[in-house]
């Protein structure tokens, strides 16, 4: 793969250039099942056991360049090694309780759960120009784990024949261990030597209470339910390097849900609620990352936890006369104390830490400013027994990201920090058509249209930036003889404005034959990308840089 990735800074802009050819492996298994028991007509318990395991193994070998005005910052090739398992188990169990007095109801779920990573990772650098920022051979180890309970209890009493009081409590406890061993070889030899700087064990613990009033009120035709939800919270991380921190917040946000059913087959609903969101174990730890030598990344112990509002609008119609369907869905999030990034950018010769020369470290912080917004639709047209279907099927998404940018002088090692805002505006449009004809074809073609655009309140060449692209494809079977299948999978996806994207035409197509009594037998010749020209192409934006891959 080839990335190209523009680094946003007004006084320092960079753009970092990289192929890679990397292989990968995977593993996952899951395994749940359900133990349900109604000892009466007024009790009912639901157990919950359920099992995951991921497994990953990855081979890296790339060349990577960063450049500022055609000036080098850092030249170096680099093979990577990792290897991780990730083994996660846990339980949900559901209690509800019926009491004699009608409407009145009590119930509590209570979930427990244990997930486990174990990462070995070998990044081996070889330096050809510029900034040796990185230990060239690196042997890292991070074993985490966290173990949660959650509880959540809700009493319903009724107080008119419609109307009702809800108290609800929610109770989070999640605490997790991180232990992190970065250890080099000792210069000629294949001694390991741990590297200290690089080297910590963090534990935090992440609490919440959720205090809950509701007012609800059921009726054939609408409910609503109007409350307030109070949310204190507690942070506390533990650290050989930084010792204790604690940091506590305390949330007050309204509650309010309404639905309405014109029909049974027509209804609205608006939603609102809010909720904390903690901060991940990277963006906590309090030691430098340096397993990307061109990006480390430093977490924040300081952080507090992110406090979400989301809105959201529901309407979803089907004809049952006509089989016409409309699901359209509109959502709203605004944030506080957003978990955003702030990238640092060091000149190539840095005396008070020459391990950071030349990098672009990432370190966390908590801002206010961040809201998105999304809107999608899917309506679809049946006729003629619905052997045909049309489909239209639209979204769109606004982003109003937030990060801050640093420089550090070279001359003085003064660092000054801008905030950008990166407005990200995604829009397609799409349509279908499907052909369903029994023994003889069941195909459909499609088409979508996409915009990508991105503006940023810095303004520096080649940030604000506009793409978009076309998708058409047609995929089907065709059916001959009673016995023979055609199948096909045709997709072109045509790019404008993105750098070195290529066009490609990808079809995957089989031919079958079924035979012996009741068709149990089947012989297939099948052929994967015809053209061999299957590659992909992803755009990223944020509010710290730009990355477009070709793979």
């Amino acid at each position: 793969s080839t990335t190209i990735q523009q680094n946003i800074s007004l006084t320092n802009p960079s753009t970092n250039n990289q192929s890679s050819v990397q292989e990968d492996g995977n593993l996952n298994h899951r395994f749940n099942f359900n133990i349900e028991y109604k000892p009466d007509t007024v009790n009912y318990l639901k157990i919950t056991p359920q099992f995951s395991y991921a497994g990953i193994t990855t081979t890296q070998n790339a060349a990577n360049l960063l450049v500022n005005n055609l000036d080098t910052i850092s030249n170096y090739t680099f093979s990577s090694y990792l290897k991780s398992t990730a083994p996660n188990y846990g339980t949900n169990i559901l209690f509800n309780h019926r009491f004699p007095k009608k409407g009145r109801n009590f119930s509590v779920n209570v979930g427990l759960g244990s997930y486990h990573i174990d990462q070995n990772q070998n990044p081996v650098y070889t330096y050809i120009d510029g900034a040796r920022n990185a230990p060239a051979n690196q042997f890292i180890n991070t074993a985490s784990r966290t173990d949660s309970v959650g509880t959540n209890l809700s009493y319903l009493e009724p107080i008119g024949k419609k109307s009702y009081i809800e108290l609800t409590y929610g109770f989070k406890y999640q605490s997790t261990s991180a232990d992190k061993i970065t250890d080099t070889l000792v210069t000629n030899t294949e001694i390991r030597n741990n590297y200290a700087l690089l080297t910590n064990n963090y534990d935090y613990i992440f609490t919440t209470n959720r205090f809950g009033l509701n007012y609800r009120f059921i009726d054939k035709k609408y409910n609503y339910t109007l409350g307030v939800v109070a949310q204190p919270t507690v942070l506390e991380g533990n650290s050989v390097l930084t010792g204790t921190n604690k940091v506590t917040t305390f949330n007050v946000a309204p509650t309010a849900r309404f639905i309405y059913n014109f029909s049974r087959s027509q209804s609205l609903s608006v939603n609102y609620n809010g909720s904390s969101q903690q901060p991940g174990y990277t963006q906590l730890q309090p030691v430098t990352d340096f397993s990307n030598a061109s990006y480390p990344v430093r977490g924040n112990a300081d952080l507090k936890p992110e406090f979400n509002n989301v809105l959201s609008l529901r309407y979803n119609k089907f004809d049952f006369a006509t089989g016409n369907v409309l699901f359209s869905n509109l959502s709203f999030t605004q944030s506080n104390d957003k978990i955003v990034a702030n990238t640092i950018n060091y000149p190539r010769t840095y005396a008070p830490d020459p391990k950071l020369a030349g990098t672009i470290l990432t370190t966390y912080q908590n801002a206010d400013g961040f809201y998105s917004a999304n809107g999608f639709y899917v309506f679809s047209k049946p006729w003629a027994k619905r052997k045909y279907n049309l489909f239209f099927i639209g979204n769109a998404t606004f982003n109003n990201n937030i990060s801050y940018i640093s420089n550090v002088d070279e001359n003085t090692f003064a660092m000054a920090t801008e905030k950008n805002i990166a407005k990200n505006l995604v829009l397609s449009q799409g349509t279908r058509f499907r052909v369903n004809v029994t023994d003889i074809i069941d195909a459909e073609a499609s088409a979508t249209y996409a915009i990508n655009r991105t503006s940023n309140s810095i303004e520096q060449a080649n940030i604000n930036n506009k793409f978009s692209s076309l998708n058409l494809g047609i995929n089907g079977k065709n059916y001959f003889f009673k016995d023979w299948t055609l199948s096909y999978d045709y997709s072109k996806q045509i790019y404008y404005g993105y750098t070195g994207a290529t066009n490609p035409n990808i079809l995957n197509t089989y031919v079958e034959r079924r035979f012996l009594k009741g068709n149990v037998g089947t012989l297939r010749f099948a052929v994967n990308d015809v053209f061999n020209e299957n590659t992909g192409y992803t755009s990223t934006a944020s509010g710290s840089y730009i990355t477009q891959t070709n793979a």
